[in-house]
């Protein structure tokens, strides 16, 4: 197998002329982030068809691209921004930030910041729907025990009406009974 560094193509035993792999300078990793900031695949949730298609639409426009000629995969250039952004923010947490910046450091950083603030969004949003599912929650349960207040509420009406009505039949049983006893008293005074 022959390879032409020219065209970044290689000569296969049998004839055949295909891409070579490639190898990955501080051009291609521009041009990577340029293609990475486009398409913005940190808006799609993690493992999410649109990420894919996303990233999958990063590898094809690197593989047609004018400037460069070379194959890559969706895996490929996730995985290659994955290390780039790992050493980027190892540089920045030993403190290695130096006055002179490339351009690909200011491309990962504002990647980096776009998926910073998309992650917070993300948190936020989950974060607003966990309340919304609360105050569903406690909008049931104070639906419940209002229902619960209002049974209580009609069964004491109902247990007060029976005890009145209670009231009133012993109360004419006494007066009965009372009037029974004084007519008794009395037709004994009559007697005697």
């Amino acid at each position: 197998m022959s390879k032409n560094i020219s065209d970044s193509t290689e000569t296969r035993d049998d004839g055949t002329q295909t891409k070579a792999p490639m190898k990955w300078t501080e051009k291609h990793d521009v041009l990577l982030c340029k293609q990475i900031l486009c398409e913005e695949p940190h808006k799609y949730k993690k493992s999410s068809v649109n990420r894919g298609k996303a990233w999958s639409t990063i590898a094809d426009t690197l593989n047609y691209s004018q400037d460069l000629t070379f194959k890559v995969t969706q895996r490929s250039v996730r995985e290659r921004f994955t290390l780039l952004q790992e050493k980027y923010r190892d540089r920045n947490k030993n403190g290695g930030t130096s006055a002179e910046t490339t351009e690909l450091d200011d491309l990962i950083e504002e990647i980096t910041e776009r998926e910073d603030i998309e992650k917070k969004s993300e948190t936020d949003s989950d974060l607003k729907i966990e309340l919304k599912r609360m105050q569903v929650e406690q909008a049931k349960t104070a639906q419940q025990t209002q229902n619960q207040l209002s049974e209580m509420i009609q069964l004491f009406k109902q247990q007060q009406e029976q005890w009145q009505a209670m009231q009133t039949v012993i109360l004419q049983q006494h007066q009965e009974q009372g009037q029974a006893l004084l007519s008794l008293v009395e037709s004994m005074t009559q007697i005697q």
